[in-house]
């Protein structure tokens, strides 16, 4: 099963994004999916976070102010720490999701986004850290 902090039946995600109304959707659908969720507010916070947490998962935002989800995705890649990333954007191009996932992101969606595309991408991310994992453990 997925590793982080959270139990073998409570996968982690950490949502990163500037805008806390945004935040505060993640938090609620995610937590009603059954996951525990942990939140930055800007790049910077969601290195600490994911370093400390060692999250299954992050969300997170293309555009913030300061460390934007390009620089904190390739931090994340720099420093060796292990997770899934999925980029959320309202300003989306191609160029910028070929970017992402030439960087490491493993899936993107744009805002506005529905919340059932939402629900099932995460899903299926995280139902494949779980195999991933289970296979590598079965080595």
């Amino acid at each position: 099963m997925p590793g982080g902090r959270g139990t073998l039946s409570r996968p982690v995600v950490l949502v990163v994004d500037d805008e806390l109304r945004v935040l505060e959707l993640f938090q609620k659908v995610l937590r009603e999916e059954g996951y525990e969720v942990l939140t930055a507010e800007d790049g910077l916070r969601a290195l600490a976070v994911a370093a400390e947490a060692r999250p299954d998962l992050i969300v997170l935002d293309v555009v913030m102010p300061g460390l934007d989800g390009m620089a904190t995705l390739r931090a994340l890649r720099e420093r060796g720490i292990p997770c899934d990333v999925v980029m959320v954007t309202a300003q989306g191009s191609l160029k910028t999701a070929r970017q992402a996932m030439v960087l490491g992101a493993h899936d993107y969606i744009t805002k506005p986004f529905d919340l059932e595309l939402l629900k099932w991408v995460l899903r299926s991310r995280l139902e494949g850290v779980a195999s991933e994992r289970s296979a590598a453990c079965a080595i």
